[in-house]
C-alpha cells in the first residue's frame, strides 16, 4: 500500500471496495497495485487515456474483446468478468449481477424466483461520488483546522463522526494530549498532580510494560490494530513520529460504537500526520504539552527539590532509574543563536539518533541527558550528530544520581564555555579536561593570583630579573616533568650537569630541596602556583584583595 504524501487525502481502490459493500452484494476485489492515488471517478471510454487519479466505471460489454487490463489503473466492472481477462497490476472491483428485490429492500437474490441484473451504472457512479465527497469533506475540514492553527481536540471532534468511534492522543509518557469525546468502555484517565494533565492510570501502565504485544506496537510506523485481549475491544493506533523518526506519541481510535474497517488505516495515518503538524507547527512542542520528565528536570535545574520516589515514577516509562549512570551535555551553535525552532529540531533528532538519550531545552539552550546503562558507547554517534549539525558541546563527568542533574549540567555548561573560548577544531570539551582551570579561576575570586602562589615563585622571578638567570623556568620545567632530569634538561636545552647546578642554587636560595619538591602537598601547590603565575597578569587586572 503506497504512502500518501499529498496534502489532499487520496483513496485507493480497497477503500472504494469496502464502501461499496454497503450497497452491493458479493463484490470481488482484485487488488493489483492498489495505489493510493484516487481523487475521483470517471466513466470508461478507452484504455488509451487512463489517468491514475481516477477509478474508471466499466460496463461488461465494453471489455468483451479485452484480454489484459493496462497495469496500474483502477476499475469498477459491472457484471461478470470473463475468466480469460488478465488484470495484472490493475486494481479491479467487480460488482456482479444483483437481486432487484435486495436493492429495493425486498426478498434476497437467494430466494427462488427473484430476478437479477447488472447494477445500474448511474447508481454506482453516484455512490462513488458520495464516497469521494465524504472523504474529501473530512480531509479538507482537517486541513482547515491545521491552517487556522486549530487544536488536536478539534481534529478529533471532526473525526469522531467520520470513524464512528471515539479516539484519543497521548504523548510518549502516556499523558493525554486530546480526548474530547469520552465513551463508557474507554480508559478512565487520572489527573497528574505535577502537570495538571490527565494520564493513563498506573495499573494500566504496568499492564502495558508486561504485555509483549504492546511493546511490539512501539516499533511500528503504519496504522495497525491492537487486539482486544488486553482491553476487551480492538484499537486502531498510529504512532506519531517526527521527520527523524522520533516518537511524539500515538493516535488511538477505540472500536466501541461500530466496527473499524481495514481501509480506515489510511484515514488514521492521514489524521496522525495532521496531528503531528499541529504538534510541530508552532515551533515549540513544549508550548503545547509539557512532558512530566521535562518539568521535573526544569525544577531540578532551578535548584528545587524532588523526591527520589517522584522522579522514579516519572522515569519508569523510559525504562530509566534515578540511580543509573548518566552524563549531561550542553550544546551551542553559532548558526542558531536566535533560532528556537532549530533547537526543537535538534532535540527531536538527538533522541532518535542517540539511543538512551533525552534532549531538553532550558533557558533557550539545548541540554542532553544520556543514560550510560542503556548506551555505554554513545560517543561516536554523538560526535557525528554534533559535527553534522554544527553544534559544540560541553560534557559533564559521569554521575549516578539524577537528582544531582543541576550540578552536572553546570559542569557541562562550564566545559561548553571552555570549548567556545578555545576555538579549537574540536566539537566537544569534557569537564575533566578543564576542571583544574575552573578551580583556579574560582580561587582567584577571593585572592589575586600573585597572592595565591607559592612565595618561592615571585622570589625567583625577582632574582632572575636582577641576575639574568632562569631559575624560575628551570624549577617549573623540572616540576612539570615529574622531576625527571633527562626530560627536564631536554626541554630546557641544557646538560644535566647544568640542571643539577641550577637546582642546587634554588635550594640554597629558598631552602626547597628535592625532598620538598617530592612531597605530594607541596608538589601540588607548586603545580597550581605555576598555572596561576601564568595567568596572573590577566587575572590580577580585574581582582583586588578584599578589604
Amino acid at each position: 500500500m503506497e504512502y500518501n504524501n499529498s496534502a489532499v487525502f487520496l483513496l485507493n481502490p480497497a477503500v472504494i471496495m469496502e464502501e461499496l459493500e454497503e450497497y452491493y452484494q458479493n463484490i470481488t476485489f482484485l487488488p493489483g497495485s492498489n495505489r493510493q492515488t484516487l481523487e475521483g471517478i470517471r466513466f470508461f471510454s478507452d484504455f488509451h487515456h487512463i489517468n491514475q487519479s481516477y477509478i474508471y466505471l466499466i460496463e461488461i460489454n465494453q471489455i468483451q474483446d479485452i484480454k489484459t487490463f493496462p497495469a496500474e489503473g483502477a476499475y469498477i466492472v459491472l457484471g461478470t468478468l470473463p475468466e480469460d481477462v488478465e488484470t495484472g497490476g490493475a486494481s479491479v472491483i467487480v460488482i456482479p449481477k444483483q437481486s432487484i428485490g435486495a436493492l429495493q429492500g425486498s426478498p434476497t437474490r437467494e430466494e427462488s424466483g427473484v430476478k437479477t441484473e447488472n447494477p445500474d451504472p448511474r447508481a454506482v457512479f453516484n455512490h462513488c461520488l458520495d464516497i469521494f465527497q465524504k472523504h474529501r469533506s473530512w480531509s479538507s475540514g482537517l486541513q482547515d483546522i491545521v491552517l487556522h492553527r486549530g487544536t488536536i481536540d478539534e481534529l478529533c471532534v471532526l473525526s469522531y463522526e467520520y470513524f464512528g468511534n471515539p479516539m484519543f492522543v497521548h504523548d510518549p509518557q502516556l499523558y493525554i494530549l486530546s480526548c474530547p469525546i469520552w465513551k463508557e468502555g474507554m480508559v478512565k484517565w487520572e489527573r497528574d498532580e505535577l502537570t495538571g494533565a490527565i494520564a493513563a492510570p498506573a495499573e494500566l501502565l504496568n499492564e502495558f510494560r508486561l504485555d509483549s504485544e504492546y511493546q511490539d506496537t512501539l516499533t511500528t510506523s503504519k496504522a495497525e490494530f491492537f487486539s482486544a485481549d488486553l482491553r476487551g475491544h480492538r484499537d486502531l493506533y498510529v504512532n506519531i513520529r517526527n521527520e527523524y523518526g522520533g516518537y511524539l506519541g500515538r493516535l488511538v481510535i477505540v472500536e466501541l460504537e461500530q466496527p473499524i474497517r481495514e481501509s480506515q488505516k489510511l484515514s488514521a495515518e492521514f489524521l496522525a500526520r495532521l496531528i503531528r503538524d499541529v504538534l510541530l507547527g508552532y515551533g515549540n512542542i513544549q508550548g503545547i504539552y509539557g512532558r512530566a520528565i521535562d518539568l521535573l528536570m526544569e525544577r531540578l535545574l532551578r535548584g528545587e527539590t524532588c523526591s527520589e520516589e517522584e522522579m522514579e515514577e516519572r522515569l519508569r516509562l523510559l525504562g530509566w532509574h534515578v540511580k543509573d549512570s548518566y552524563i549531561c551535555l550542553a550544546l551551542y551553535s553559532e548558526a542558531n543563536q536566535d533560532g528556537n525552532f532549530s533547537n526543537i529540531s535538534i532535540c527531536n533528532y538527538l533522541e532518535s539518533a542517540v539511543p538512551g538519550s533525552h534532549a531538553f531545552l532550558t533557558d533557550g539552550q539545548v541540554g542532553v541527558l544520556i543514560n550510560r546503562r542503556l548506551n555505554p558507547d554513545y560517543h561516536s554517534v554523538m560526535i557525528e550528530v554534533l559535527r553534522d549539525n554544527l553544534y559544540m558541546a560541553g560534557i559533564s563527568n559521569e554521575f549516578s544520581d539524577l537528582l544531582n542533574i543541576q550540578l552536572y549540567f553546570a559542569q557541562a555548561r562550564i566545559a561548553l564555555t571552555a570549548c567556545m573560548r578555545r576555538r579549537e577544531i574540536k566539537w566537544y570539551t569534557r569537564f575533566s579536561a578543564v576542571a583544574v582551570d575552573y578551580m583556579l579561576g574560582q580561587a582567584v575570586k577571593e585572592l589575586p593570583a600573585s597572592c595565591l602562589c607559592d612565595p618561592i615563585l615571585p622570589f625567583l622571578d625577582a632574582y632572575d630579573k636582577k641576575n639574568g638567570t632562569e631559575l624560575l623556568k628551570t624549577l617549573k620545567t623540572y616540576i612539570l616533568s615529574e622531576r625527571n632530569t633527562v626530560q627536564a634538561s631536554k626541554s630546557l636545552y641544557i646538560g644535566r650537569s647544568t640542571l643539577f647546578y641550577r637546582l642546587r642554587t634554588i635550594t640554597e636560595l629558598t631552602g626547597l630541596d628535592g625532598e620538598g619538591m617530592a612531597e605530594p602537598g607541596r608538589n601540588l601547590y607548586l603545580r597550581m602556583s605555576f598555572s596561576l603565575w601564568d595567568q596572573r597578569d590577566t587575572a590580577d587586572a580585574s581582582k583586588t584583595v578584599p578589604g
